[in-house]
């Protein structure tokens, strides 16, 4: 699972993108790229607003997940499982700290049926919609 969080205003196709999916655009004058504020999209996979396909496991099934925080910046990323528990650094947790550039891996025993959130417990990661679902088969 790679996060990263990309500035979209960096591309060529930035107005054109917002003007397809009718959004607005945040006062820019005419012009002056150098003005341009920043336009987070907050990634999984490189996949944005939770567009990753589901996830999915059987119950009793060993799970290995690979995390990488893509991000060169200030980014701190910390991946959380809705309704599981892995096993990271010797712990048990639902939660880990990913730092700029870093990697982490994570057991889990997939043992909670249902469909469960899984995303980046940062605020501002998360209202950006770096989320992901996955599903523990019965």
């Amino acid at each position: 699972m790679a996060f990263a969080v990309f500035d979209e205003s960096n591309s060529w196709h930035f107005e054109a993108n917002l003007t397809r999916q009718k959004r607005p655009f945040r006062a820019v004058p005419p012009g002056n790229p150098v003005a341009r504020l920043p336009f987070p999209m907050y990634t999984i996979n490189g996949l944005i607003r939770g567009n990753l396909p589901a996830l999915t496991r059987k119950t009793g099934e060993r799970v290995r997940w690979y995390m990488f925080a893509s991000s060169n910046d200030e980014d701190v990323h910390t991946p959380h499982w809705h309704g599981q528990t892995v096993i990271s650094h010797h712990m048990r947790t639902d939660t880990i700290q990913l730092t700029p550039m870093g990697m982490a891996t994570a057991e889990m025993i997939a043992d909670n049926p249902g469909t469960r959130l899984f995303r980046c417990h940062n605020n501002d990661h998360f209202e950006g919609r770096m989320v992901a679902l996955y599903t523990v088969l019965p």
